[in-house]
């Protein structure tokens, strides 16, 4: 099995990492971070679907890059 990822129209809005976190009645706790976005700090048997947000200064502007990281269901490999 595989996932495919258009980065091309990810606009970060985490409906995928809540989407894996309902479907497989999972919830991380966020902890402290810093910023606006409640986010889990890392990947964990609990937090299957992470997004990276980085600021960038680019061109004299700020940008937002974007990545999501996936795990590979660490606490049971054969799932």
């Amino acid at each position: 099995m595989a996932k495919l990822i258009d980065v091309t129209t990810c606009i970060g809005c985490k409906a995928c990492q809540v989407a894996c976190s309902e479907w497989n009645d999972i919830r991380d706790e966020v902890g402290n971070n810093v910023g606006v976005y409640d986010n889990p700090a890392d990947l964990t048997a609990k937090s299957w679907t992470v997004m990276r947000f980085s600021e960038v200064e680019q061109n004299d502007k700020l940008e937002w890059l974007i990545r999501k990281d996936g795990c590979m269901h660490c606490a049971d490999p054969a799932a």
